[in-house]
């Protein structure tokens, strides 16, 4: 079921399926006490489902208009059966607003390239969202100042706002807020492609700063007044 050339699921195989569920039980097996399954979902090579049969099949079928809608039902599919194994499913937010109604209002949507799902859409619709704004929430191995961002950046932002480095995202040039809301529940903290010599001290003092923001939605200490507090709980966990 899969198409070899780009390492995708064939969506439009109805047994794929079964294999999904299994992979997805397994998972739940290996994680027995957590509410929650990340599915990923995200940076999914769908236009070759526009050259597989199977997929032409299946969209005919069911009504589906393109690879674009396919893809948010496909990612509905999967989320639906983590729903049903009593687990809470969570998804990148690389999925199109189309054909999002396929998808259980149960996930929770992580919102980080601003590009694919707009988070103020994704709360319209009524999804619960995770902050991994690019902007300061990335930690990545390229030595360009632009792309170190660290305890400033992290107490200058908030867990409502969402900032980006890329020309192609919506918050690149002007920051994406919006209003103070419980479908917001958090924030996370990404690392990619770094060794372990290259992450470890920025990851302790991202985190320990994210933690601060995001518990903390009104602040007023200094980036210096910060570290000054934080420096204890930074070199004991170091």
């Amino acid at each position: 079921a899969i198409i070899s050339d780009a390492s995708i699921i064939c969506a439009g195989k109805e047994s794929m399926m079964e294999g999904v569920q299994t992979l997805i039980s397994e998972v739940c097996e290996l994680f027995p006490d957590s509410p929650y399954i990340h599915k990923g979902g995200d940076e999914a090579k769908i236009s070759v489902w526009n050259y597989c049969k199977h997929c032409r099949d299946y969209m005919a079928k069911h009504g589906i208009e393109d690879e674009y809608e396919m893809y948010s039902e496909f990612v509905g599919r999967v989320a639906k059966a983590v729903v049903d194994m009593g687990r809470i499913p969570i998804v990148w937010e690389g999925f199109p607003q189309k054909g999002v109604r396929y998808i259980p209002k149960e996930t929770i949507v992580i919102a980080w390239e601003t590009m694919y799902h707009m988070p103020y859409d994704l709360i319209a619709e009524g999804f619960k969202v995770i902050n991994s704004s690019w902007v300061p929430m990335y930690i990545v191995p390229n030595p360009e100042p632009r792309f170190n961002w660290g305890i400033n950046e992290i107490l200058s932002w908030d867990v409502y706002n969402w900032q980006h480095w890329y020309e192609h995202s919506k918050a690149y040039l002007n920051p994406i807020n919006v209003q103070p809301t419980e479908q917001v529940i958090g924030a996370t903290l990404c690392l990619w492609e770094c060794t372990f010599e290259q992450e470890i001290s920025k990851c302790l003092n991202n985190l320990t700063a994210m933690a601060e923001r995001v518990w903390n939605v009104s602040y007023a200490w200094s980036a210096q007044e910060f570290y000054n507090r934080a420096r204890p709980t930074i070199h004991r966990i170091a």
